[in-house]
């Protein structure tokens, strides 16, 4: 902190109240930031440097407090700032930046592509929409630990193969030992191997439709 006082005079202009905001930031004093960019806001809720170095000193104090709240209106006015059209390093990096913070990798990509449709072949935009992609798909527990791939790697074996294969040959074996079971006198287990199969092929089929999207929203990728 300088120690210096950021309230603005009287009748100052948005320049004058974004200045002061900056200076204010600078000096890690974001609540005095925080108002005076919002003080400029009222006079211009469209000036592009108030809605940056609002999203800036709302994306400080969430680094200085932790709090998720600051975090997410950190995001909003990223969002607000691509809404306006400000395609630039600092809105794009920022809203890519809390919107991983805060694991909202779906609603970066949403923007992003919102705007594409209007500016199609925006290299910034395209870029950015490839970054926050890769981002997302590193993210997903999956693909995050190499050391664990032998064991996930058997538990697909086992799940995919196995446990169908099983509900299959337990099923069948339900419905043919009424037939054959006499002879081997094994009839009274009939039901219970039709019961265990078809629980076990309708719990993969279940499974697997739950698993539907995300594989889905890899193959988008």
């Amino acid at each position: 902190m300088s120690g210096l006082s950021h309230e603005p005079p009287h009748h100052t202009s948005v320049e004058q109240l974004v200045s002061l905001a900056e200076q204010a930031l600078a000096d890690h004093d974001c609540e005095s930031a925080i108002n005076l960019y919002n003080k400029a806001l009222h006079t211009d809720n469209k000036n592009s440097h108030a809605i940056l170095g609002i999203a800036g000193a709302y994306e400080h104090k969430a680094q200085q407090t932790n709090e998720e709240a600051f975090f997410k209106l950190a995001f909003s006015n990223y969002d607000r700032a691509m809404y306006m059209k400000l395609y630039i390093p600092e809105s794009i990096d920022g809203l890519i930046r809390v919107g991983t913070r805060l694991t909202m990798y779906d609603e970066v990509i949403a923007i992003i592509k919102r705007e594409l449709k209007i500016t199609p072949n925006h290299e910034l935009l395209s870029g950015a929409l490839k970054k926050i992609q890769t981002i997302s798909l590193l993210s997903i527990p999956e693909n995050r630990s190499n050391t664990a791939s032998k064991p996930k790697l058997i538990n697909r074996l086992l799940f995919d193969f196995v446990m169908p294969f099983a509900g299959i040959v337990m099923f069948l074996m339900g419905v043919m030992l009424p037939q054959y079971g006499p002879r081997l006198k094994i009839t009274q287990f009939s039901f219970a191997f039709f019961v265990a199969g078809l629980v076990l092929f309708l719990a993969y089929i279940f499974s697997k439709i739950h698993k539907a999207p995300e594989i889905k929203k890899r193959k988008n990728w």
